[in-house]
């Protein structure tokens, strides 16, 4: 959530495109091995790691997460997107974006990787 926060926030302020992706640098990969939050040139602005047991997938469940979101310099996100965040033996969260470009957490929608 804080992630997609920031990277809307430093979009508007620098006028300029700001990119939320997995597994840093190359956006290529998955959340759940870590993502940040880019400038346009892909100069990093905050880089953030996941911890061992958090699977970051889809809303249905049925693959990780793995799609880029840019935010436009009036902070417009490209898609909507869902991510649902899974701990071990907790219920699941989600971070659900508009295509607003604005996040909110909500509980208890979307399902864990996995599960049936």
């Amino acid at each position: 959530m804080s992630a997609a926060m920031l990277a809307r926030a430093s979009a508007i302020r620098q006028g300029a495109p700001v990119t939320l992706c997995p597994d840093q640098v190359d956006c290529d990969g998955y959340y759940d091995r870590g993502f940040g939050v880019y400038q346009d040139s892909r100069a990093p602005i905050r880089v953030y790691g996941v911890d061992d047991g958090i699977r970051i997938g889809n809303r249905a469940g049925s693959r990780r997460a793995s799609e880029a979101v840019t935010w436009d310099g009036r902070g417009i996100g490209n898609r909507n997107l869902t991510w649902v965040v899974c701990v071990s033996g907790g219920d699941p969260w989600a971070v659900v974006l508009n295509r607003v470009g604005r996040p909110r957490l909500e509980r208890g929608i979307g399902q864990c990787l996995g599960a049936t």
